[in-house]
């Protein structure tokens, strides 16, 4: 038979038990989602006036991969830039906070440039290419 010391040292007991295994169930499903997320990069294809050009968003490692454009509009070699990933919007600066910002609208699929003389804007759609080897 347990005494007033007793109960009030068995609640404790039952207290410290209860948040242990809280802890525990925390930490486990803290885990779970760390090893469960996975990198998934996505093939951006997007597409002005007729041109197409790729970009590849890794939504692991927030880079994205972007071409650097010879004269013509060719890509000569692949970028990767960190981009800010929001619900609403990928994000990421070409050249520096001073150059060019590019911002995909993840509702819509509209990429819009904003260069400093003005904006340019292209209809995205997901592609299926791999990314290429960015030059870094």
């Amino acid at each position: 038979m347990l005494g007033k010391g007793g109960v009030k040292g068995n609640h404790m007991y039952r207290k410290i038990r209860q948040l242990t295994l809280a802890c525990a169930l925390i930490a486990a499903s803290q885990f779970t989602s760390l090893s469960s997320a996975k990198a998934e990069t996505i093939d951006l294809v997007c597409v002005n006036n007729g041109v197409s050009f790729n970009y590849w968003i890794n939504t692991a490692n927030n880079t994205v991969i972007m071409p650097g454009l010879a004269s013509g509009g060719v890509a000569e070699n692949y970028l990767m830039y960190p981009v800010h990933i929001t619900a609403l919007a990928y994000d990421w600066f070409y050249g520096g906070k001073n150059g060019v910002h590019y911002s995909i609208d993840r509702t819509t699929g509209l990429l819009t440039a904003f260069f400093p003389n003005g904006t340019v804007t292209a209809k995205c759609s997901k592609g299926s290419t791999p990314p290429p080897e960015p030059k870094l």
